[in-house]
């Protein structure tokens, strides 16, 4: 079975797979954004792995692709691989057999992150997709997604707690760059993905079909941001996709951002993460629901390394490449 990797110019082949499998059509653009190149978005871009029908049509039958990003762990910066777009033909049968192709195709591109220098891979299966994955020894499981509602009024809270709250035209290089620069080493015992000025420009202003809002929450009498969140969705709900800010801070700029919501007439915010985001906020008013989407890593990792990364990644919507 021919294995390879879609030139940019070919991205577009991936296109009638897509819609296959997921029944909605995929740009472009949006192709480009994710499997192009990796120079000038900090880290990001990604490769696209196919196999091929025949020779003559090159019609892609099954596909894995691969978001390269900036980690931080152990203290240290190291790089990683996001799982993505995973698919195969509906037409494709045997996926369960070890001598299946997407099980070859699977272990071609978990063994590329070996080399030359091994990232560190995770994806955000579905619960039924992961048991498949961990049945032919192509992944294993290392936590879920929770969704955190946080509905009607906030809570009362002491008005030292944070101080103004603002929506942002765009965002700042230097605020960026501090609050990634708080929040990176408050996270020294979690894995957690780059959020530079220039990772979160690539992953929210320059997506090419979504648009998001920036909101900054203001430390109380003073100039100096608390903390920023990004959420996107429409009507009277939002989702906060991310939250960059020290990790003791994150309470406190959820209040804000709930009082944000109240002046806004909005009716409730939600955010997805893993444990260790969840175990952070607690004492925020939100109710708690275990999703069906897990959060995979490679098994040919060690098993030290697994426990170490056992919920232990500081994940949130925003880190998928879908919300």
């Amino acid at each position: 079975m021919p294995i390879t990797q879609l030139k940019n110019s070919e991205l577009s082949a991936l296109q009638p797979l897509f819609l296959d499998v997921f029944k909605q059509p995929i740009s472009v653009a949006l192709l480009d954004w994710k499997y192009g190149e990796v120079s000038s978005r900090n880290g990001a871009g990604g490769e696209s792995w196919v196999s091929v029908e025949d020779a003559k049509t090159q019609a892609p039958r099954l596909h894995c692709g691969l978001l390269f990003r900036n980690l931080h762990w152990r203290g240290a910066s190291c790089r990683g691989a996001q799982l993505i777009d995973l698919m195969a033909a509906p037409k494709e049968t045997g996926l369960a057999r070890d001598s299946s192709d997407f099980h070859q195709i699977m272990q071609h591109v978990l063994q590329r992150l070996r080399r030359p220098e091994p990232l560190i891979a995770f994806g955000f299966p579905s619960e039924r997709a992961l048991r498949l994955a961990i049945k032919l020894g192509v992944s294993t499981n290392i936590d879920q997604l929770y969704r955190l509602i946080w509905a009607g009024r906030p809570r009362k809270v002491s008005w030292l707690r944070f101080g103004r709250v603002q929506r942002l035209p765009a965002l700042d290089r230097a605020v960026c760059n501090h609050l990634w620069a708080a929040m990176q080493a408050s996270l020294s015992e979690h894995c957690v993905g780059d959020r530079t000025y220039e990772y979160l420009r690539y992953r929210y202003e320059q997506h090419p079909e979504k648009s998001y809002e920036f909101v900054m929450v203001m430390r109380p009498f003073s100039s100096k941001p608390l903390g920023l969140g990004v959420l996107s969705g429409e009507g009277t709900t939002r989702e906060i996709l991310d939250i960059v800010a020290c990790k003791d801070d994150y309470p406190r700029v959820i209040d804000g951002l709930r009082r944000w919501a109240l002046q806004n007439d909005l009716d409730n915010l939600h955010l997805y993460a893993t444990t260790c985001v969840v175990s952070q906020l607690t004492e925020t008013g939100a109710t708690a629901e275990a999703t069906a989407i897990r959060v995979m890593a490679s098994p040919l990792e060690s098993a030290g390394t697994l426990a170490e990364l056992k919920n232990n990644w500081w994940l949130t919507g925003g880190d998928t490449d879908y919300h």
